[in-house]
């Protein structure tokens, strides 16, 4: 079997127009995003979005248009790529104003923009009060909104996911943003981010990516690396979205089962989805059964060495990227000459560009 080709995040397409082997897409004149087949078995994506106009909302709309025609996970990909790459002849740039409005919309709820859901930014926000603002690890970060969001507050944040392509861009958004960042590429199974320790781990619809027994094994290694809390947060469906790569549907009872065997305190929340919290017992506080419900962020304490335990530059983390394919770019937010740092743990492709 012929390989696929990777998708190339960083392809400027100063005509407006977006080609590969799956999609064709095109900025023009038409209202909103349509899809229509295209010769050769591709699909034809058209919109007419400027960059002030692109941000992670545009997933839903750009799902309704590809629905009838395909639930590859692949072709939504490669067309919400080539949707952001037509928006502004330079790449670096289009991706650049994409991340500032999707970070902008996460910030502020009354943000306007082309489509009025509110989306994965109630989703994120949520997150982010969930969160302490001292260290976090991003499993499954995907664009890394949420990742840039808490670095921006002050944060300590490691941003790991799979696809290198996702983690390169990051990386080099990071950059660009002034924001610092610590990025990995890993699948977040056990002994892959062996020597962190954090004080929160955060899988952001994660767990309807995989199948039941890797979901039970992320979160394993969450409470493994969480010296505090741990969040989950998954989509409630009734059937799996394969266009944004669902294998499975999570429900509140799944939720609830992870949540019992993990022998930490624990609570199942609606909001958008669904949410399980971890915490970390408290035995002095709780008495000898350190029975007691989590809580919000505020109801836990900070560990007295507020950073990680581990600079992630320091870790053994499998084959590191070569300085070649390193970002040119040195973020404002780090120190003079030091770059974001990527690592690259393990094979595959998945984008994440939503949930």
């Amino acid at each position: 079997m012929t390989p696929v080709p990777r998708i190339d995040a960083l392809r400027s397409c100063p005509g407006g127009r977006y080609e590969d082997g799956f999609v064709v897409v095109t900025r023009g004149t038409l209202a909103g995003i349509t899809a229509e087949p295209w010769p050769g078995g591709r699909i034809a994506v058209r919109h007419r979005l400027g960059a002030g106009e692109l941000d992670d909302e545009i997933a839903e709309p750009l799902a309704a248009a590809l629905a009838p025609l395909s639930d590859d996970h692949e072709i939504f990909a490669r067309a919400f790529t080539g949707v952001v790459l037509t928006s502004r002849p330079d790449a670096v740039a289009a991706w650049a104003e994409f991340y500032r409005n999707s970070l902008a919309r996460l910030a502020g709820p009354g943000t306007p923009g082309p489509f009025r859901e509110p989306g994965y930014s109630a989703v994120y926000r949520h997150a982010v009060r969930l969160l302490p603002r001292t260290s976090v690890a991003d499993i499954g970060c995907g664009f890394g909104f949420l990742a840039l969001h808490l670095a921006a507050l002050g944060t300590a944040v490691i941003a790991c996911d799979i696809d290198p392509g996702t983690t390169r861009l990051l990386g080099r958004m990071a950059s660009r943003l002034g924001l610092p960042l610590s990025v990995v590429t890993g699948d977040g199974v056990p002994s892959r981010l062996a020597p962190v320790s954090v004080d929160a781990v955060v899988l952001l619809h994660v767990l309807e990516h995989v199948a039941e027994d890797a979901a039970a094994a992320l979160i394993g290694e969450a409470i493994r690396i969480a010296r505090h809390r741990v969040v989950v947060a998954v989509p409630y469906e009734t059937r799996p979205t394969r266009l944004f790569g669902h294998v499975r549907t999570v429900h509140a009872g799944q939720l609830r089962k992870l949540g019992a065997g993990s022998r930490w305190d624990y609570r199942v929340d609606d909001h958008h989805g669904g949410w399980l919290i971890l915490d970390r017992p408290d035995r002095t506080a709780a008495g000898s059964d350190g029975a007691h419900l989590a809580g919000d962020v505020d109801g836990f304490a900070a560990a007295p060495d507020v950073q990680l335990a581990h600079d992630v530059r320091d870790v053994e983390l499998g084959r590191g990227l070569g300085d070649e394919q390193r970002p040119a770019d040195v973020p404002v937010g780090h120190p003079a000459g030091q770059q974001p740092q990527h690592f690259d743990l393990a094979g595959g492709q998945r984008l994440l560009p939503t949930g």
